[in-house]
């Protein structure tokens, strides 16, 4: 019908720094960093309490339903783990976890 619809992307920032895998307790396989952790909680905090708040959608013109997701942007596309890690095992098991839980939750991982 040509009707335009505003949404508000949120979006977590975390430095170019940071780093977004880390070694097991065995050292056999890859889990997210405390700083990912802490993105990912902060990135949801963000986003439903965006969708509660009747003065942010009054201020931008947005309904709740169409507040969404932007994603993450945390480290650098070279260095997925500290430096002394493999940096292909810790980028493919970020895949995986991309698969399992940012891709159905509309969550964008990017790097810087």
């Amino acid at each position: 019908n040509g009707d335009m619809v505003r949404t508000l992307s949120i979006w977590e920032l975390k430095s170019p720094q940071s780093i977004i895998m880390e070694a097991d307790d065995n050292h056999s396989r890859w889990r997210p960093s405390r700083g990912l952790i802490k993105a990912e909680t902060q990135l949801l905090h963000y986003l439903y309490t965006a969708r509660l708040d009747g003065a942010l959608h009054r201020r931008y013109g947005v309904l709740p339903e169409n507040i969404m997701s932007g994603g993450i942007v945390m480290g650098r596309h070279d260095t997925w783990c500290a430096a002394t890690g493999d940096q292909a095992s810790a980028k493919l098991s970020h895949s995986i976890r991309s698969e399992a839980f940012y891709r159905p939750s509309g969550i964008r991982f990017l790097t810087w």
